[in-house]
């Protein structure tokens, strides 16, 4: 758990915080009848069989492919991987607005919905963080060889960073399985 201590780590933990107290924020500012009418229609919708798992599956994965991939690209183009702190707040302030949507429309059982549905989410931040983690460090890796002319590292560089890019997209496509499937049948039985 050498990553999990490191600074870098903490610091996109920090930031990834800092989104979700934003969300939570930005949440008490806006017209939350529109917002609460989208949750109560989403939960009716699983409450009564008429959610279409497959669909939504294949949503999740590909709105998270996206991100995760965008945070991946960003690591290998050397400039960009200064936004991948800003994808970590945008993914913390959509977390929180969701949490908060859910808590303040549900009240007690949106307590109980959150946990059932922000459980996943966990895990896909877990892996957020670590894809960040290893995208800057690529990056930065990349770097100081380019910087010390030691060109032979990059491509061990390169294929590391692909294996665990892959590695970490196959937890991503199985957690979004837990979620769609077993995590929603849970959210059924509580409603």
């Amino acid at each position: 758990m050498k990553i999990i201590k490191s600074r870098l780590f903490k610091t996109m933990f920090f930031i990834f915080l800092f989104g979700i107290i934003i969300g939570i924020i930005s949440y008490i500012f806006i017209e939350k009848d529109i917002v609460n009418n989208n949750v109560i229609n989403y939960i009716k919708l699983i409450s009564n069989n008429d959610y279409n798992y497959f669909s939504g599956l294949i949503n999740n994965i590909y709105n998270d492919f996206k991100l995760y991939s965008l945070i991946w690209i960003f690591g290998i183009i050397f400039i960009c991987s200064v936004f991948i702190p800003i994808l970590i707040i945008f993914k913390g302030i959509s977390i929180g607005f969701t949490i908060s949507t859910i808590i303040y429309t549900f009240k007690i059982k949106g307590t109980i919905y959150s946990l059932i549905l922000m459980f996943p989410s966990i895990l896909k931040v877990i892996i957020l963080l670590l894809i960040s983690y290893y995208s800057i460090n690529f990056s930065y890796k990349c770097y100081n060889a380019f910087k010390d002319d030691n060109l032979t590292n990059i491509k061990k560089y390169i294929l590391n960073n692909f294996y665990i890019y892959l590695i970490l997209l196959f937890i991503l496509i199985i957690i979004c399985i837990i979620e769609t499937y077993i995590c929603f049948n849970i959210l059924k039985f509580v409603v």
